[in-house]
């Protein structure tokens, strides 16, 4: 470490926003995303109104030549961006909180005071909307108004001066709060200027200026010992930043530069990976992944403290057109299975451990495609539907991943039972696919709603999206998600059955479910199925032609069985009774057919529905 001392100094709060403003406080570029929720922008803001100490800001001096850098999230600072300035090594989550606090992003938070008829005006609390029970939007004309008698203030009301907001933000809010009354807006923004938006911009914030003169490997090594028992700090992070240490290379640059690389596959990435946020959501979610495949690839189970190990370090900078391609391969095997996006996806671990397989996948399918393709599907399946990796996963997918990795290296044109060998996830009396009865356990908790986190649920209902075509149009759920809203639809209503006695846990149960467009959604609304699906229903209706003819079909290409459930109930019978009955008869019927097309597809068949 040099021998020049450290700087601890502070500055005004407005002072900071005008430096990330200008490009003169950023980021380097391994630095990790943002992940503050709401409620910890709340307590920031509160403890600086309330001129509370917010802990010291860690910075060194920016210079391209050690570390590239990247502007604060959403200040479109780039074009500002400046050689001399500073990077942060510990606090980004606490500046780009404020920055975007002062945006209304990602919602309005306000400053809510006791009273305005106090002499000073004091601080509640800091609140979203929904607290303040406020519910209008930006483009009502009486918003205003209506924040005033809820006491509240926008936080954005109080911004940094012409920095954050426009220079007469505040009195275009005191003057519309006030109904264009000019006097009581020029009291009301000479208190709250006073009171509140001055005191508030020269809190100041206490900041360590590493020396000038610091190594690239010793601010690497600062920053691991700042952040490493920091619950927000993950080990992904600090990898992150000992690869652009070792390499003098961003890891994010090369992440974004492998995703462009990929060309018309690209969109695949936008379908399986949270690509909502830019690439703050992205590189994590992406990047996670590319480690855990480097480690399987370099002999170490997945596990997050192997990520900085030397090799799983070397392997990512030296194969990253393999984990280009390996990725691609499996991202279109989801695809090619039917499952359209990652809202479908039941369980992460098989996109551990397929990409892992594509060396020896891509191999062994010169000598038997069909035998190759068809064990890729009964081990993507089994991942889906037994518990295998319901524990433990990170143990238990390195045991899959080095049986199946040997037995297709060392016998590549081996039928398809020798490569089972010893491979832990295809022992049916270890962990056997769910029969029949178990999904069509109606009483007990088995299988829930597939918009719940229950892997079940999501797995059986992506074997109803293989094939599923919309009831109306005959249009395939997979490829039709891009182009215009789905709805998950309750084949027998929430309402029809809670009507008539049934439980919420037996309404919501996952064999009660279909995907079809919002349009045909509407069509259907809450009628009984023996209602919408007859042949005078609103469905044949609506349907033109010959995807009217084909109901009966296109029900039954999302493994939905059509007599048990277009029977209606029989007249002379309690209707509670009756219903219940044809219920528990559907629902057993579809898992039995859901059963059958399980077995299928750990056969390693391409199920498709039959009536």
């Amino acid at each position: 470490m040099p021998n020049d001392e450290l700087e601890y100094t502070s500055r005004r709060l407005v002072d900071w926003m005008q430096r990330i403003h200008d490009g003169r406080v950023a980021l380097p570029t391994w630095q990790r995303s943002l992940v503050w929720d709401v409620s910890k922008v709340k307590s920031l803001v509160d403890s600086l109104l309330r001129d509370r100490p917010v802990g010291t800001l860690l910075l060194m001096p920016k210079d391209e030549s050690r570390f590239r850098s990247r502007p604060i999230r959403d200040t479109n600072s780039s074009d500002r961006s400046v050689d001399d300035g500073e990077l942060i090594l510990d606090g980004q989550q606490r500046l780009t909180a404020l920055w975007r606090a002062f945006h209304d992003n990602p919602e309005r938070l306000f400053v809510r005071v006791f009273n305005w008829e106090k002499r000073h005006l004091s601080v509640e609390k800091v609140c979203s909307a929904g607290e303040c029970g406020l519910t209008a939007t930006d483009d009502d004309p009486h918003i205003a108004v209506q924040e005033y008698d809820a006491r509240c203030i926008p936080l954005a009301v109080l911004g940094i001066d012409c920095v954050t907001q426009s220079e007469d933000a505040a009195w275009q809010w005191c003057n519309r709060a006030k109904k264009n009354d000019g006097e009581a807006a020029r009291r009301l923004h000479q208190r709250i200027q006073r009171e509140l938006a001055e005191p508030f911009r020269h809190r100041r914030l206490w900041h360590l200026m590493l020396p000038r003169d610091v190594s690239r490997e010793e601010a690497i090594e600062i920053y691991i010992r700042t952040n490493e028992s920091s619950a927000v700090i993950r080990r992904f992070d600090i990898a992150v930043a000992m690869y652009d240490s070792d390499t003098g290379n961003s890891l994010r640059e090369e992440i974004v530069q492998m995703v462009d690389e990929m060309g018309a596959s690209q969109f695949l990435i936008h379908s399986f990976f949270d690509t909502e946020e830019g690439e703050d959501g992205l590189i994590p979610s992406l990047g996670e992944v590319l480690f855990k495949v480097a480690c399987l690839w370099t002999g170490f189970a997945p596990t997050e403290g192997k990520y900085t190990k030397e090799a799983v370090l070397k392997t990512l900078r030296t194969r990253r057109e393999d984990l280009r391609d390996a990725l691609t391969w499996a991202l279109d095997l989801y695809r090619q299975e039917g499952i359209p996006d990652r809202r479908f996806v039941p369980s992460d671990v098989p996109l551990r451990v397929l990409p892992a397989l594509y060396p020896v996948i891509d191999r062994a399918k010169e000598n038997a495609e069909a035998r190759v393709q068809r064990y890729v599907r009964e081990y993507l399946w089994r991942a889906f539907l037994t518990d295998r990796y319901s524990r433990s996963a990170n143990t238990r997918l390195h045991e899959d991943y080095r049986a199946i990795e040997s037995n297709l290296r060392d016998n590549p044109r081996g039928a398809r039972d020798s490569w089972r060998d010893g491979v832990p996830i295809f022992s049916d009396s270890h962990y056997p696919i769910p029969d029949w009865k178990r999904l069509a356990d109606l009483d007990g908790d088995v299988l829930r709603s597939p918009r719940s986190r229950n892997t079940l649920a999501k797995a059986v209902f992506a074997i109803s999206l293989r094939d599923g075509r919309d009831f109306a149009t005959g249009q395939p759920a997979g490829s039709g998600l891009r182009d215009q809203r789905w709805d998950y639809h309750h084949l027998f209503p929430k309402d029809y059955l809670r009507k008539h006695g049934l439980l919420s846990r037996q309404i919501n149960h996952g064999m009660n479910f279909a995907l079809v467009t919002a349009k045909t959604n509407s069509i259907i609304r809450n009628q009984a199925p023996h209602k919408y699906l007859a042949s005078d229903g609103a469905l044949a209706r609506a349907a033109n032609g010959e995807a009217g003819r084909e109901l009966p079909q296109l029900v039954h290409s999302h493994q939905i069985p059509y007599r048990p459930l277009v029977e209606p109930p029989r007249p002379g019978i309690p209707q509670a009774a009756e219903v219940q009955r044809l219920y528990r008869a559907f629902i057993e019927a579809r898992a039995k057919m859901l059963a059958r097309a399980m077995k299928d597809l750990v056969g390693g068949q391409a199920t498709v529905a039959k009536p």
